[in-house]
């Protein structure tokens, strides 16, 4: 007490503090306030800024980030959280991750880290992958982690790739901008003695100081850490149309009814029955009344699907005729296909066999669509093409869209004597649309390229897509040979989808050759022959983990309340009797 000047109260006994002690305890109580307000300060800034760090977009990219106190993630930035796999949460609080990347613009993928087995893991999977899909937006891809399966000594080198393809075929067919991701040596093992991938996305952890995977990828993170990316993939699954629910096919189900054998249900969805056992993890001898059978998607079929349901895959086989194709076997080719697509002009001029086609298949109720060769190099004149092609359909019905095909190269309508790219297809979409009839596009990978790149609007989306070429189009063989590609492809670095794709010019055995025995063949994605058609997929529960989500929230309130809460008590303090100090014995 010394230096205090002691003085008496009604009921108590105080010191004076001397004007020079008073000032340190009033710097002191200032200092408090001023740290108390600036964490609150600083704690508010990291709850709201996520501004670009002037970075390239998407170019750099984080494994994690977290919400509310992230001081590295900005909205130009990209991140790929791991999110587990069917039957195990990925990374914690992922629900508050995922809502905070797409609230602050932060484009998102995810890492499915599978320890799938069997077949069956890698379809539970999916449905993960559909039900994540369904309630954030994803605008970078979903990467298969293939380290646990490459590093699983019970699988042979069969069944790794077998497990990878069965997601890969999957992914796809519900149109997922998908990739693979794994340790730089499982990734050039897998490419190396499974199959090539070096046509995917790929998302390469180094484990070394050297890279050994001798594919293409477009992501790397290196032993730092640092992750950075080769492509703008929101652009890319933005302008696809990738990573929708709108895209899912549903797989079908089927109830075991008394006196029905694994091989006649087998037969009927034709699969083999081996595979049909393996699909859903039974024995044969599991097989009896009542059991729930699962059924892949693409060749599912059967009036006694549960709930008189029809699988929801539309994936079917179709050729495309013209004055070409002049003596065709028409009993033969019906057996083939389950559309056809006729050629109905070029420029101003009926194709030679577009009646004979079109009654041979009104003959036997094969579902048409229509494509003509434009000519045109303005407006004026397209116009008068696809009025005279209206005119020739004479109101006949579609099933399928009318294709404007492009043979040259559509950059021709940058240069002199032509009219702007933009202009005719609005012209022809409209023309088209305004007669009943859905407008299409067929064209080359290289013109979808230039048109995806020289138009503005995005006016592919506007249009239902046919596009050609595969890495085997020009090699003939047999039509029933040749096997669906998927509608996914990628050219020049642009990963797109299509509504139909032209798989082969050289399809042999179909009853409809060319004078070289020849017919184009297609893949169609799209059900045109049923328009009220509608994707339903059953959408798992992941709200896992979401209490500790509003923990999180509730403790940055805490943190905001305490701030204030020490503010205001260090007023009231001050505010205590004028240079008095009340110390109670």
């Amino acid at each position: 007490m010394k230096n205090y000047k002691l003085y008496k109260t009604k009921n108590k006994i105080a010191y004076k503090i001397p004007a020079k002690d008073k000032r340190k305890r009033n710097i002191i109580i200032a200092g408090v306030g001023a740290i108390a307000i600036m964490s609150s300060i600083f704690v508010y800034s990291k709850l709201t800024d996520v501004k670009s760090n002037n970075e390239n977009e998407n170019y750099v990219g984080y494994y994690d980030v977290l919400p509310n106190f992230n001081t590295k993630v900005k909205e130009d930035n990209f991140v790929v959280l791991n999110a587990g796999d069917y039957n195990t949460q990925g990374t914690l609080f992922q629900d508050l991750k995922m809502s905070y990347c797409n609230k602050h613009d932060i484009s998102l993928g995810v890492i499915i880290k599978t320890d799938a087995k069997t077949v069956l893991d890698i379809y539970n999977d999916i449905d993960y992958c559909k039900s994540l899909i369904a309630k954030y937006k994803l605008d970078f891809p979903i990467y298969l982690n293939i380290d646990e399966i490459m590093e699983n000594d019970s699988l042979n080198t069969s069944q790794k790739s077998k497990l990878v393809e069965c997601f890969i075929n999957k992914a796809r067919e519900n149109g997922f901008c998908y990739g693979l991701h794994g340790k730089d040596s499982n990734l050039s093992n897998f490419n190396n003695y499974c199959f090539n991938i070096s046509g995917f996305n790929i998302y390469l952890k180094m484990d070394s100081n050297t890279v050994k995977y001798t594919g293409d990828y477009q992501i790397l993170e290196d032993l730092d850490g640092n992750i950075k990316s080769k492509v703008d993939y929101e652009k890319i699954i933005s302008k696809s149309k990738l990573n929708q629910k709108e895209n899912f096919i549903k797989d079908a189900y089927y109830i075991v009814e008394e006196g029905d054998t694994i091989d006649d249900i087998a037969l009927s969805f034709d699969m083999s029955v081996k595979d049909l056992l393996e699909y859903n993890e039974l024995d044969e001898k599991d097989i009896c009344a009542g059991i729930l059978l699962n059924i892949p998607n693409k060749l599912c079929i059967s009036e006694k699907l549960l709930n008189d349901d029809i699988c929801d895959t539309y994936i079917k086989k179709g050729v495309d005729l013209s004055y070409c194709q002049e003596n065709v076997d028409w009993d033969k080719l019906s057996t083939k296909i389950d559309f056809a697509i006729l050629k109905i002009s070029e420029g101003t001029r009926k194709d030679n066999m577009f009646e004979e086609h079109l009654s041979n298949c009104d003959d036997r109720s094969i579902p048409i669509g229509v494509y003509f060769i434009t000519r045109a190099k303005s407006v004026l004149e397209l116009t008068n093409e696809v009025n005279t092609l209206i005119k020739f359909l004479d109101g006949r019905d579609l099933v399928y869209p009318i294709y404007i095909d492009f043979e040259k190269d559509v950059n021709v309508y940058k240069e002199d004597g032509y009219d702007r790219l933009d202009d005719m297809l609005s012209t022809f979409k409209n023309i088209v649309m305004q007669n009943g009839y859905k407008p299409g596009i067929y064209c080359s990978k290289s013109n979808y390229c230039s048109i995806y790149n020289s138009t503005e609007n995005n006016f592919l989306d506007d249009f239902e897509t046919w596009v050609a070429g595969t890495k085997t189009y020009d090699e003939p063989c047999d039509i029933d040979s040749i096997l669906d590609p998927g509608c996914e492809f990628t050219y020049q670095d642009l990963t797109a989808r299509c509504n139909m794709r032209q798989v082969s010019e050289s399809a042999k055995n179909s009853g409809a050759g060319n004078y070289c025995g020849c017919v184009d063949l297609n893949y169609c994605y799209t059900d045109y022959e049923n328009e009220d058609y509608e994707v339903q997929c059953e959408i798992k529960n992941i709200d896992k983990f979401n209490g500790y989500d509003k923990l999180i929230n509730a403790g940055q309130g805490i943190l905001v309340v305490l701030t204030a809460t020490s503010i205001i008590v260090l007023k009231k303090k001050n505010k205590s009797k004028k240079n008095t100090v009340r110390l109670h014995f």
